[in-house]
């Protein structure tokens, strides 16, 4: 829809790119504008970025010591997603660099836009993160982050955002975006939702790792330990593999403990998902899932694309997962896979496979098996591709679970039931938060 901009309003900013002035990112702009609001800035007591990646070469990371966040550690909750690496309290002594403070509220600026709250003390951020503290007696710092995960919040960040080949947002811009003038006690109420459903959320993740523990226990495996000493293969090894990086060889030479195991063909039922095109995708509908929305703890509802009625009614019968499914990606992020525990409306895109089983087998039981490390290692053998990885369903198929004692198989299907439905509480409870905002 065509409107027009008056020219004073250019100045804004100092932007001129339609984007910018977008009807989506004014109506966020002017409801709080309008409102009774506060600048984010008059509420904190500093917006900072973090240092320039200069201050901080790969060299200066080590095993363990002054947790370094990265924009990749943030799911827009939470900080503690993915593979955190460490810096050395004497380098952020000798650097000066910004130590974080539980309550901080962390903004990915570059990329994909993401949250997260600090919960904990002795971290730092790379150059990619904003750090927001807030002063606490004027802004519950869980409420601001519950407000950057509504769509007024978000929108007011998005619209700061310059797209060149990365997109990026001014520490500037975010300093000025409208904070709703709310009562502190509906803040406190908002704030300890969130709390309460971060806490809920930490235990599915503990309840998680414990039957990981259980099954590594019951299988004897730690890791592949890499055979570093030089191997050589024959040319006819290399054909029937259709690979020819060393990676694959590496890994292929590795020693593994004598385990029981069958192939994931043989206990499952594997159904491909659709690719619609483009033309297909809607504002509204039926859910179209792809393999950014799948976690192992459950589905991401971020950049969510729709298909119309009419395509699902055509394509549900075959592409649409059930109740005890898993979804397993295999293109893109190949190996990531989550249960199925709720009734979905929607279809399944071609970078995701669905899993099917029948009663003699516990999905929950695969599930935590393929996001094990026994069957991880496994998936990075296969998968191929480098600018976009994928796995090929044969490939899937004969994806080796392995077998354990009966009683061993049920004490994790529970484990892995107890977190699915912490994490869905915590998920409900992260929802009333934001519904509490009564736009």
């Amino acid at each position: 829809m065509t409107h027009l901009v008056n020219f004073s309003n250019l100045r804004v900013g100092n932007r001129f790119d339609a984007e910018f002035f977008s009807l989506k990112f004014l109506k966020a702009h002017n409801k709080l504008k309008n409102k009774n609001s506060t600048r984010l800035h008059d509420l904190c007591e500093f917006i900072r970025v973090g240092p320039s990646g200069e201050v901080l070469p790969a060299s200066a990371y080590v095993s363990s010591g002054v947790k370094m966040y990265k924009p990749s550690n943030l799911n827009s909750w939470t900080c503690e997603n993915g593979t955190i690496t460490y810096v050395s309290a004497d380098y952020c002594r000798e650097k000066k660099l910004l130590l974080c403070r539980a309550g901080d509220v962390l903004l990915a600026r570059v990329g994909d836009i993401k949250f997260g709250i600090v919960q904990n003390n002795n971290s730092t951020i790379s150059s990619n993160l904003v750090v927001i503290r807030t002063r606490k007696e004027l802004l519950d710092p869980y409420f601001l982050l519950a407000f950057l995960n509504q769509e007024e919040g978000y929108d007011q960040i998005m619209r700061g955002s310059k797209r060149v080949s990365l997109a990026s947002v001014a520490t500037s811009h975010i300093a000025e975006i409208f904070i709703p003038a709310v009562s502190f006690l509906k803040q406190k109420k908002i704030g300890n939702l969130v709390r309460k459903g971060l806490e809920s959320q930490e235990r599915a993740k503990m309840l998680f790792v414990k039957a990981q523990a259980v099954l590594q226990r019951a299988i004897k495996f730690q890791s592949f330990k890499k055979n570093q000493s030089t191997k050589i293969f024959h040319l006819n090894e290399l054909r029937q593999a259709q690979r020819a990086d060393a990676e694959f060889y590496l890994l292929k030479s590795t020693q593994q403990n004598q385990i029981k195991e069958i192939s994931l063909g043989e206990i499952a039922k594997i159904f491909r998902g659709i690719e619609p095109g483009r033309g297909e995708y809607k504002t509204s509908g039926k859910l179209f899932l792809r393999a950014s929305n799948i976690d192992k703890f459950g589905l991401i509802d971020k950049s969510q694309k729709f298909i119309s009625s009419q395509f699902y009614e055509k394509f549900s019968k075959k592409y649409q997962p059930d109740v005890g499914d898993i979804l397993f990606v295999k293109d893109g992020k190949p190996g990531v896979a989550c249960l199925l525990t709720e009734p979905l409306t929607g279809l399944i895109s071609g970078s995701i496979v669905r899993l099917s089983f029948d009663q003699s087998v516990s999905a929950r039981y695969v599930f935590l098996c393929i996001n094990s490390p026994f069957c991880q290692q496994q998936i990075l053998i296969d998968k191929d591709g480098s600018l976009q990885p994928h796995l090929k369903v044969e490939r899937i198929e004969k994806l080796k679970i392995p077998i354990v004692e009966k009683e061993i198989e049920e004490q994790i299907s529970e484990l892995i039931k107890s977190s699915y439905i912490n994490f869905n509480e915590g998920k409900r409870l992260l929802q009333e938060a934001k519904n509490l905002f009564n736009w």
